[in-house]
């Protein structure tokens, strides 16, 4: 697995690449749009800042993303399964019909987050939900206790 920063992240992207998935891009700064399809499946994207950035409709399924910030970020209709978001920080991310269903959520920050038609299932802890917008929307919502 190759470690890249952020910028060699941006200019492998504004090239056409599009698979992430042998990448490591623990502790880059990702911003603008990287969204349509794209894969970061399975890929070391811890400490990654992804404030404000365009991911949606990305397939981020089965990436460990410990103490990445999502803050501001727009992640509608995203692919999470299977993630460890612990400590991570989604306040005032779209997540609207995002999947999350199987990740890890120990810590994890939703505060003013909406949730509108999100999945989020099968987790292991509760994650912080204080001020999250609509989260009567959310489908499957369970821990892992509950099932």
């Amino acid at each position: 697995m190759a470690k890249i920063n952020g910028e060699q992240f941006r200019e492998r992207f504004a090239f056409g690449l599009r698979d992430f998935s042998e990448e490591d891009l623990s502790g880059a700064r990702v911003t603008g749009s990287v969204s349509d399809g794209d894969f970061f499946v399975q890929i070391d994207l811890r400490g990654v800042d992804f404030s404000g950035a365009n991911l949606s409709e990305a397939d981020l399924s089965g990436a460990n993303f410990t103490d990445a910030n999502f803050s501001g970020a727009n992640l509608e209709r995203c692919s999470m399964y299977h993630c460890n978001f612990t400590r991570a920080n989604f306040s005032g991310a779209n997540l609207k019909a995002a999947a999350m269903t199987g990740s890890i959520m120990d810590c994890t920050n939703f505060t003013g987050a909406d949730l509108k038609y999100a999945e989020v299932s099968n987790f292991g802890v509760s994650p912080n939900l204080t001020d999250a917008k609509n989260l009567h929307s959310v489908t499957n919502f369970s821990t892992i206790e509950d099932n």
